[in-house]
């Protein structure tokens, strides 16, 4: 997917950080903008959901096991890459 970075320039990341440095609110906002500028590229996506009719949809399985139960003991039965 190229070089290009899912965060803003470095100049304008350190001030970014710096300006949110200590908060929590700050730092999910950080992690959230980076997630959905990787999701919107469709990188570092690792596993595909398919309906019934077909349709997939690419996913990052880090997302879908933290905030699932049903996606974590699901992928706990997926063969992995060594």
């Amino acid at each position: 997917m190229g070089n290009a970075s899912p965060f803003p320039s470095h100049s304008t990341s350190t001030v970014f950080f710096s300006e949110m440095e200590g908060t929590a609110a700050g730092w999910s906002s950080i992690v959230l903008d980076g997630m959905k500028n990787l999701r919107s590229r469709g990188a570092l996506a690792d596993v595909s959901l398919v309906a019934n009719d077909g349709t997939a949809v690419e996913a990052h399985s880090l997302v879908l096991c933290s905030s699932s139960e049903h996606f974590k003991e699901v992928s706990s039965h997926l063969p992995t890459e060594k």
